[in-house]
């Protein structure tokens, strides 16, 4: 037999063609493909790294109008597919006729759960067939550059509603126990009493006639942690390194670590993700003021730093302009382990001429 008809006719000769989310079309020419994808637009966000919506996140997203369906054609062109995406999305955010939605493309982050906004030449065009290609066998996700309308009646807005409620309703109590903490000299017991999901929860808070810390004043500001809207509070290690203009800088072990804790430069810290990075500048100034030397109110300089991927270094988190380094970014570049920061001032002169003695010694 011949070896061309065994390969054209022994099926386990014949290689496997990849499956294709494109159909034909009856009414198009053959070279003319239909796709039928899922499209998920996400709200605004300066986060570099989007988590991929699932469950109660994508729930919420569906019950606000932001998942549609949309079907394009390989030969369908940038201006057709802006036009389509925003008629699907004209309610939720209340736009007019014609009016196109300013969004960016999303794609997924190889090995992590995650999305990114895709690195293009500025001559690229994202017609059907590149737009296809982007969501792969999945969704289409994109992020919108403009907020909800004010007149949706999206869960959405209920949520973030409720949340800015319960914010205001703990600072109103905490600067109430402030204010009496000062006026008076006796220790005042609080019970705060919150139910959760019908279950009941009792937090008691003891104030003493002394004045509290900017960090206790931090922490009594914020709001409450609900589960239902993804917010968080973690606590982490903070690790503040002294000035260096190294490039690569190895992560401190054992004898440096212990002389770094022993200068007060390894601290705890608790970062809740709807923190503003004016908030956590505060919130870590506050933590090495005394090895620094600053005033009250003062705010210490300083860069975030991010492990090197297979390698044992820290280097500086690079990042746009404006990307805002928010509780929920920071706490994603600590990760699972600690937060590293560098300092752009040297330690306060008594606790500098210790610290050259340690090194000197280390050297030796």
């Amino acid at each position: 037999m011949d070896e061309q008809n065994v390969s054209a006719s022994h099926p386990y000769l014949v290689k496997p063609r990849r499956r294709s989310r494109w159909i034909l079309s009856d009414n198009s020419p053959v070279a003319t493909r239909i796709c039928v994808l899922d499209i998920v637009c996400l709200l605004p966000s300066t986060s570099t790294w989007i988590p991929i919506p699932r469950g109660d996140t994508r729930k919420m997203l569906a019950d606000s109008g932001l998942i549609k369906k949309l079907q394009i054609t390989s030969t369908s062109t940038e201006d057709e597919l802006k036009h389509m995406i925003s008629n699907l999305f004209s309610v939720s955010f209340n736009l007019a006729e014609d009016e196109l939605l300013p969004f960016d493309y999303l794609r997924t982050q190889p090995s992590c759960k995650r999305l990114v906004r895709p690195e293009v030449t500025e001559d690229w065009h994202w017609g059907g067939r590149e737009v296809a290609n982007l969501a792969g066998q999945g969704c289409l996700y994109i992020v919108s550059k403009i907020p909800l309308s004010l007149d949706s009646k999206a869960p959405l807005k209920s949520i973030v509603q409720e949340v800015q409620r319960q914010a205001a309703a703990a600072a109103a109590i905490a600067a109430t126990s402030i204010v009496s903490t000062l006026t008076t000299t006796t220790n005042m017991t609080t019970g705060i009493s919150l139910s959760v999901d019908g279950q009941t929860a009792s937090l008691s808070q003891v104030h003493s006639a002394a004045p509290l810390s900017a960090t206790a004043q931090t922490h009594a500001l914020a709001p409450l942690t609900d589960s239902r809207t993804r917010m968080r509070i973690c606590t982490k290690e903070i690790v503040c390194l002294l000035p260096t203009c190294i490039t690569s800088i190895p992560i401190p072990r054992r004898y440096t670590r212990r002389i770094l804790a022993e200068k007060g430069l390894v601290q705890k810290i608790r970062i809740a993700t709807y923190w503003t990075e004016e908030q956590i500048k505060t919130e870590i100034s506050s933590l090495f003021r005394k090895p620094y030397g600053l005033q009250q109110g003062e705010i210490l300089p300083f860069d975030y730093l991010c492990t090197k991927p297979n390698c044992k270094r820290l280097v500086r988190a690079s990042a746009s302009d404006s990307v805002q380094w928010g509780g929920q970014e920071v706490a994603r570049l600590a990760g699972q382990g600690c937060l590293y920061i560098v300092s752009r001032i040297p330690l306060y002169t008594n606790t500098m001429i210790s610290w050259t003695g340690c090194n000197n010694n280390q050297q030796t």
